[in-house]
């Protein structure tokens, strides 16, 4: 269906075809692979390459806003979030923020799909965690949402943790 677009808008369009062309986009895949990389790599209001450097975490040690002034172009400001030691990764959260309180096993089952990967950040690698933190991240998976009521509003029982504190996704 892609590959049909693609002509169809081509052939209709020697303006677009020539904008496609200087864009490197000579042939459907091209383009489904820009869409790809958008869906990926695309932020609230654009796409910031740079920012595409940034690796996951479900408890990020950095926060993200898309700013514009006076009409002008957007531009992403990222700043931290807590204080980081140097050397330390810099992270952001790639889950929509209403998803934050979510138990470990449904972030997992939301990331691997769009991002290929099967989350192994701080929060979903409780082992390394003292049991205080884990209890309180615990806490914040039962977390009902205040501006949109997603979350449980109860402690989750999660079937999917080891003794050891890592988790089992099945």
């Amino acid at each position: 269906r892609l590959a049909e677009l693609y002509r169809d808008a081509v052939a209709r369009s020697p303006e677009a075809a020539a904008r496609l062309q200087g864009a490197g986009i000579t042939s459907a895949e091209d383009l489904r692979r820009l869409m790809v990389k958008m869906d990926r790599n695309g932020f609230a209001d654009g796409l910031f390459p740079d920012a595409a450097y940034f690796n996951h975490a479900c408890r990020p040690n950095c926060d993200f806003e898309v700013q514009s002034h006076d009409g002008g172009p957007s531009h992403l400001v990222v700043s931290t979030a807590e204080q980081v030691p140097k050397g330390t990764e810099l992270t952001i959260s790639y889950l929509p923020e209403a998803l934050w309180h979510l138990p470990t096993d449904q972030r997992r089952a939301y990331l691997l799909p769009r991002y290929r990967f099967r989350c192994t950040c701080r929060r979903c690698h409780r082992p390394a965690q003292s049991p205080e933190v884990r209890a309180a991240e615990r806490a914040l998976e039962g977390m009902r949402c205040q501006a949109c009521g997603a979350g449980s509003g109860h402690l989750p029982l999660d079937e999917h943790e080891r003794e050891d504190g890592e988790r089992d996704d099945g």
